[in-house]
C-alpha cells in the first residue's frame, strides 16, 4: 500500500509504516497524525480503507485516491 499512496501523493508526509503494510501513519509539521488503514470489510470482493484522525474521526472509503486526499485535507486544516 506504501507504493501505491506514494504514487499518488509522492511528497506524502509518511512517518511509519506497520511491519505488515496493513496500515501507515501521516504527521503533519505539529505531529498531528492521520492514519490510513487497510480495511478487512471485504476483501474477497474489493478493497476499503479506513482513514483515522488524532481527534478520533474514523471515515472509511472505497477507493485509495479518496483516501488519500481525505488525509491530505485533513492535514492540511
Amino acid at each position: 500500500m506504501k507504493s501505491d499512496v506514494l504514487a499518488l501523493w509522492p511528497n506524502a508526509p509518511l512517518v511509519e509504516t506497520a511491519p505488515s503494510g496493513r496500515w501507515l501513519r501521516f504527521a503533519d509539521r505539529t505531529g498531528r497524525a492521520v492514519y490510513l488503514q487497510r480495511y478487512a470489510w471485504d476483501e474477497t470482493s474489493h478493497a476499503h480503507y479506513l482513514v483515522a484522525g488524532a481527534d478520533s474521526t474514523q471515515d472509511r472509503y472505497i477507493s485509495l485516491p479518496e483516501a488519500v486526499e481525505a488525509i491530505r485535507e485533513a492535514l492540511a486544516a
